[in-house]
């Protein structure tokens, strides 16, 4: 039996696969060919030479030959992928536009605040025949690294530190602005900054003190209300007494109960003390020199205080102009002369009042009420008579303004041996403009503490606080000449005392070179706070941006002076 031979299709399905394949193929090509023949593109019919730029946040295309273009002329602008559509019309300068056309050296100006780092493209196209004259690209796109904020003041080695400066520096990014260097310090190396123990206030107990044995000044008044630790709302005022003078211009007759120790002159006429007023009474030597008339004392004066300028006037006259005597004076009544100085009689053939030259240095009003005075001839020539009828001793002043304060204040109880002390003031208001000087006690003058200058908190170091007692003084800081008078509400007057253990928390360290500008990072730290324990970090800067302070220090060590 003959069997039947099968038919094959393997070839003829192969050759169908690859001739649709082909066809595809053909069909895409002529798609591509479609779509690029249909795109409106126009080649360009103006010539004109265009620059463009970038110039911080503006982008500039100016006209630089060729063609002039229509204001409706458009621009492409696409920054960092973001496309804005502009015309010319709007963005060039009024006197550019007035002819209508963009010409050359006109310049198109636009401003985008967003330029910076980012890709910038454009396209000028004339509008009127949809034609390009300008594409490029401007700028390019920029990558910006941002420098880590992560700075660390390097390891400090030998951890004892026995010279100063020390260069200290610091692991950062140089790209940053600024490190700034930040320590602390410790006296213990535990107590990183002040802790207070044994604190008092102790309000002043006294105003009655006189250990300097001399009066107050001035007028006080409601003390207890200074006996405050802290401000309330009464006080104590205290204001300067008038201590000036007035003028004084007075005359002082030979007081007539003198009784005369010394009569040598010639002729004694009347009743003792005979020249006591202007009278029949009188005394006269004709010719012989050194001759002793005195004592004569005077009427005494009502002033008191200081500053006097003495004289003596004599009712008197002589045969001739030369002739004299000498005035010696006593400015404590026993008859013992201070001084002399001379006088001239030159009043001839009738009594006038003649007055002598003022005695050297000022007076007391106490001295002035002791004064005695004793004549001893002089001859100018050969000698002639001269006669006194009266005579009399002048005293004057000139007035003079000053107000002054001196007040004392004592402790008796005083917490004298602690580490801080302080004597406190609290001024409520001065009316004036003078300082009060506080001084203390050092046990045989006063030495100085400080000044209150203004109103409100002074706080002086309590120096010479050795023992439970202390005393102070409030004076005015002028005390002659002073024309105005002040006075003070004074709140509180009180010693604070506290003992403390030393530190100083995290800070800048305060230096010329604090922060460092520029890399390597480093300072020449002066250990400001003396001896004892210091701890550092860093922080970084960058556009305002500040690194975050770490939790612990980076750098430690001790140093020893």
């Amino acid at each position: 039996m003959k069997s039947k031979k099968k038919r094959s299709n393997d070839a003829v399905a192969e050759v169908i696969g690859t001739v649709l394949m082909l066809g595809m193929a053909i069909s895409l090509i002529a798609m591509v060919y479609i779509s690029v023949l249909s795109y409106p593109f126009t080649p360009s019919t103006i010539s004109a030479d265009l620059i463009g730029s970038v110039d911080g946040n503006s982008i500039i295309i100016e006209h630089h030959g060729g063609d002039s273009l229509s204001l409706s002329t458009e621009i492409m602008i696409t920054v960092g992928g973001s496309a804005t559509r502009i015309t010319v019309e709007d963005y060039l300068d009024d006197e550019s536009k007035a002819d209508g056309l963009w010409n050359i050296g006109e310049r198109v100006v636009y401003s985008d605040e967003t330029l910076t780092n980012l890709q910038v493209k454009v396209a000028v196209v004339d509008a009127e025949s949809n034609s390009a004259i300008l594409m490029g690209v401007l700028q390019d796109e920029t990558t910006i690294t941002t420098p880590a904020l992560d700075t660390s003041v390097d390891s400090i080695s030998p951890y004892e530190i026995t010279f100063s400066p020390l260069t200290t520096t610091a692991t950062g990014d140089s790209g940053l602005d600024n490190v700034t260097l930040y320590y602390r310090w410790s006296n213990d190396n535990v107590s990183w900054g002040e802790s207070i123990s044994g604190e008092t206030n102790d309000t002043v107990d006294s105003n009655t003190t006189d250990i300097d044995s001399s009066f107050d000044k001035g007028t006080e008044t409601n003390f207890a209300n200074a006996q405050d630790t802290s401000p309330d709302s009464d006080f104590m005022n205290i204001q300067e007494n008038f201590t000036g003078v007035s003028a004084v211009d007075e005359w002082l007759f030979v007081d007539s109960g003198s009784s005369l120790t010394l009569l040598q002159w010639q002729t004694e006429s009347g009743s003792s003390p005979y020249i006591d007023a202007d009278d029949a009474s009188y005394i006269h030597e004709d010719r012989t020199a050194s001759m002793e008339e005195g004592w004569f004392d005077f009427d005494n004066t009502a002033e008191t205080g200081a500053g006097y300028t003495v004289n003596f006037s004599f009712l008197c006259y002589g045969d001739d102009n030369d002739d004299g005597w000498d005035i010696y004076y006593d400015t404590d009544g026993d008859e013992s002369a201070e001084g002399s100085i001379s006088f001239t009689c030159t009043q001839t053939g009738s009594y006038a009042w003649l007055t002598s030259d003022d005695l050297p240095g000022t007076y007391t009003a106490t001295q002035i009420n002791a004064m005695k005075i004793m004549l001893d001839t002089t001859n100018g020539g050969g000698g002639d008579d001269r006669y006194i009828d009266a005579c009399r001793m002048g005293i004057s002043r000139t007035a003079s303004t000053n107000y002054e304060i001196d007040f004392e204040y004592n402790w008796s109880n005083a917490d004298f041996d602690k580490e801080n002390e302080e004597i406190c003031f609290y001024v409520d208001s001065h009316d004036g403009s003078e300082n009060l000087n506080v001084n203390y006690w050092s046990g045989s003058s006063w030495s100085s503490l400080g000044s209150i200058t203004g109103t409100g908190w002074t706080n002086l170091t309590a120096t010479g606080l050795t023992s439970s007692t202390y005393t102070i003084q409030l004076i005015g800081a002028t005390e002659s000449s002073d024309t105005s008078q002040d006075d003070w509400d004074i709140d509180v007057i009180s010693l604070h005392t506290w003992n403390s253990t030393q530190g100083v928390n995290w800070g800048i360290w305060s230096d010329a070179s604090n922060p460092d500008t520029a890399s390597p990072w480093s300072w020449d730290f002066n250990f400001p706070n003396g001896s004892g324990y210091y701890e550092f970090y860093s922080i970084g800067m960058y556009n305002d941006d500040v690194e975050a302070a770490p939790g612990s220090a980076d750098a430690i060590c001790k140093y020893e002076v």
